[in-house]
């Protein structure tokens, strides 16, 4: 009897309130992720909360009352400080947005985030009772958060730009070779290689610029050092050598580059989500694309759709229906010459789309193509091998075998996040 009428009179349903925060990732012993250039999304990992609570709220169950009416139910809003880890310090230039549950702040980090770039004369953080300063630590941090309904902390990236960033125009990405001496010779973090055995890596980092290869490697886990330093160098089309007891690198580009020179380039792109362009309900209507060299950009050489060939029309104005496309000249937070694409209503969102364009190269390459050994017959020795037969059969002094045409691989997957796309 006692629950029905419970039920008849609308008695108050009273649920008590959550006692903890509920955590997602607060990780105790785990390396530190190491920034060693340009700009990336890395993890927040949780190092301390304080502060909790929960403050009642009250909801309405409608009508004026009565013998059959409801008086609704009770909640609690809930609230918590904490501070997040995001990277290794002190080399690191900005935090640039930080990101609730895979979105972005809208316009960079929002409001009420303290941001400590983990300088080691960094202050500390409040609340004063349990603060410190985590110097040496890059990190954020909230008071009295306000979670909602749920006592859950949400999923927090952080968005990191190291100071070795922006060294092109346009480009938030690193300079190979600063992220390839940091790795070595860093006295803290890196392999404790010798510094004064570092060669030359001039050629390298113009070689790189000239191309717009450039990088944002983050360390955030246990890696191989061979591994990490291969990865780098294959990134760039270069190799290591070490040579009259210094450790170099070379590009195996071997033709000049002059800055200045025509390059016309062909990319692929998925449409992001409607990310640019506010109308009157407050949506957006467009999606902006960046391309690699928009700081470098000259002409425009048109839009397909990959998967059909289908060309898009060019519009001066901003589109207004699927299959067209315009480029602005600057967009804040997106770059120079963006191409953008109609969203409103579905658009050309997740349509596959290859854009082309003439750009000039940022910086001048000259390769050192000086031969470094003359080689005469007389320094090779019969052929005395089983593994092929030269022009000469034994007498060859050079064999190259290769495989079948059959046993070649010719499809080399990559996979690779797109910061402008959201690191998707």
């Amino acid at each position: 009897m006692g629950s029905l009428f419970t039920g008849l009179f609308g008695k108050k349903q009273t649920q008590q309130p959550a006692s903890a925060l509920r955590i997602t990732t607060s990780l105790q012993g785990v390396p530190l992720p190491w920034l060693l250039g340009g700009q990336q999304r890395l993890p927040g990992n949780l190092i301390w909360y304080g502060d909790f609570f929960y403050e009642s709220e009250s909801a309405s169950g409608g009508g004026k009352g009565g013998l059959f009416s409801g008086s609704g139910g009770s909640g609690y809003q809930y609230y918590a400080s904490f501070v997040l880890a995001a990277c290794e310090g002190p080399d690191i230039e900005a935090i640039v947005n930080i990101w609730n549950n895979g979105a972005a702040g809208a316009n960079g980090v929002p409001d009420g985030w303290a941001l400590f770039l983990g300088t080691y004369s960094q202050d500390a953080w409040p609340p004063p009772a349990q603060s410190l300063s985590y110097r040496g630590l890059c990190y954020s941090a909230y008071g009295s958060y306000q979670l909602g309904s749920s006592p859950s902390l949400p999923q927090f990236n952080i968005e990191c730009r190291s100071t070795n960033s922006n060294v092109m125009a346009g480009a938030p990405d690193g300079d190979p070779s600063v992220c390839w001496t940091k790795f070595f010779t860093d006295p803290f973090r890196g392999l404790g290689f010798p510094s004064y055995r570092m060669g030359n890596l001039a050629a390298w980092q113009q070689y790189c610029f000239a191309t717009g290869m450039l990088v944002s490697p983050a360390l955030v886990s246990a890696a191989v050092a061979s591994s990490f330093a291969k990865n780098l160098l294959e990134a760039t089309n270069s190799n290591a050598r070490w040579s009259a007891g210094y450790l170099s690198v070379v590009p195996y580009g071997d033709a000049a580059i002059t800055a200045g020179e025509l390059e016309t380039v062909r990319e692929t792109h998925l449409v992001p989500s409607n990310n640019w362009g506010i109308d009157s309900s407050g949506d957006h209507d467009y999606s902006a694309v960046p391309v690699e060299f928009g700081t470098e950009f000259v002409s425009d050489g048109g839009v397909i759709y990959t998967n059909t060939g289908a060309p898009f029309t060019y519009t001066p104005s901003l589109p207004t229906a699927s299959g067209q496309y315009t480029i602005i000249p600057s967009i804040a937070g997106f770059g120079s010459n963006v191409y953008v694409f109609f969203a409103l209503g579905g658009g050309d969102v997740g349509a596959e789309v290859t854009i082309a364009y003439t750009y000039a190269a940022a910086a001048s390459y000259q390769p050192d193509n000086t031969p470094v050994y003359a080689l005469t017959l007389d320094n090779f020795l019969a052929n005395q091998g089983t593994i092929g037969q030269g022009l000469a059969i034994n007498n060859s002094p050079l064999i190259v075998v290769r495989k079948p045409r059959d046993q070649m691989l010719n499809v080399v997957k990559l996979t690779y996040l797109d910061r402008n796309n959201s690191y998707n």
